[in-house]
């Protein structure tokens, strides 16, 4: 790029997806190889990551921040799941592998940590991943990550993720307020829970896609993967992430721990994902990445002695 024509920074890339456009913020300093693809959690959108994308230019590392379809930039759909940030996460990757640049990592919070875990089984262009927030919907366990009553619906979830894919058939534009499966007190920040309250509903389709998706791709990560664990949060509790290492196979795999209270990190506290990130990233890019597996495996559910 020539540097008496600089872009700003963010500029906007539109790309194009099964689904339609959606939006990416850019953050670009050419001399730069490292590209970072960050998505976002449940109920924000990219533009809460300003800081963190800056912090990460300032260490070499240029960044798409990806606006998820029914978020954001792309918030005019009313009706989106699971299979469709996927694909949108795809696109990205294929759109700055193409135009940008051959070593590109995800990294993703919350939802968007669900999505890259994900997206990591299905891509060969990816250097690595850094995800905060994978679960597994069908463990019993995972309950504990909702606001919905532990007792029953422990015993019950099988129950409730089918009740979810009835209401979704029938009524997928039914809307489901965040609050009822979300503490808002786990997640951080009055401000960040403000943040979410604007958009409030996510509909019920993209819900029961959240409870019932299919992470068995875990067994079969094709690139290296940090497991990010905020160790005082109370949303995704130490426990849990570690059960869900366990399972993770993968050409490499940490766990990497960041001193922080807040589920909200990334927004709260991006100085300390940094951090916690670029050494690792340039570790992770001198290792192989696996072909594709042409047959998935599956999770097998956690012990029921586990001990929580």
């Amino acid at each position: 790029m020539d540097k008496n024509n600089k872009k700003p920074l963010p500029f906007y890339d539109k790309i194009k997806t099964f689904n339609g456009p959606i939006w990416m913020a850019i953050y670009e300093n050419p001399e730069n190889e490292e590209w970072a693809i960050v998505v976002h959690g449940t109920m924000t959108n990219a533009e809460c990551f300003n800081q963190l994308a800056m912090l990460f230019l300032s260490k070499g590392v240029n960044v798409a921040l990806l606006h998820l379809t029914g978020h954001g930039l792309n918030r005019k759909k009313e009706v989106f799941d699971f299979e469709e940030m996927k694909e949108n996460t795809k696109a990205a990757i294929h759109y700055v592998f193409r135009n940008y640049g051959k070593k590109v990592f995800l990294i993703g919070t919350s939802q968007g940590g669900f999505i890259v875990s994900a997206v990591a089984a299905e891509s060969d262009k990816i250097k690595g991943v850094f995800a905060h927030g994978i679960m597994i919907p069908e463990w019993p366990e995972s309950i504990y990550l909702t606001n919905l009553p532990k007792l029953v619906s422990k015993r019950y979830i099988e129950m409730i993720r089918g009740g979810l894919r009835l209401l979704a058939r029938f009524f997928p534009k039914m809307k489901i307020p965040y609050r009822i499966y979300i503490d808002p007190k786990k997640i951080g920040s009055d401000r960040m829970v403000e943040i979410m309250d604007v958009m409030k509903y996510y509909p019920v389709k993209h819900v029961a896609s959240l409870f019932n998706a299919d992470m068995s791709g875990l067994k079969r990560i094709k690139c290296p993967i940090g497991v990010l664990m905020l160790e005082k949060e109370t949303l995704f509790p130490a426990w849990y992430i570690r059960m869900i290492f366990e399972e993770i196979e993968a050409p490499k795999k940490e766990l990497i721990k960041i001193s922080s209270k807040t589920h909200s990190a990334f927004f709260e506290e991006p100085e300390k994902i940094v951090e916690a990130i670029v050494p690792k990233m340039r570790e992770y890019a001198l290792q192989p990445i696996l072909p594709a597996f042409s047959q998935a495996i599956q999770l097998p559910a956690p012990a029921k002695n586990s001990g929580f």
